[in-house]
């Protein structure tokens, strides 16, 4: 094989080498945005639980009082 062979070679080998690393960046990048809107889901699930938690709380002290109220 030739000199000029090898290194024709080379340059298609480094093309290949740049479309990998550019779809493993974009890759990467998708399952970062993904992670954070799981996250984001997560957060405000969590924030409306404590929200009806507190609800909850609330009602049953309006209940208390009322049954204070009436004796």
């Amino acid at each position: 094989m030739t000199k000029g062979g090898s290194l024709e070679r080379e340059g298609v080998r480094e093309e290949i080498m740049k479309k990998k690393k550019k779809k493993k960046k974009k890759k990467k990048k998708k399952k970062k945005k993904k992670k954070k809107k799981k996250k984001k889901k997560k957060k405000k699930k969590k924030e409306e639980e404590e929200e009806e938690e507190e609800e909850e709380e609330e009602e049953e002290e309006e209940e208390e009082e009322e049954k204070k109220k009436k004796k």
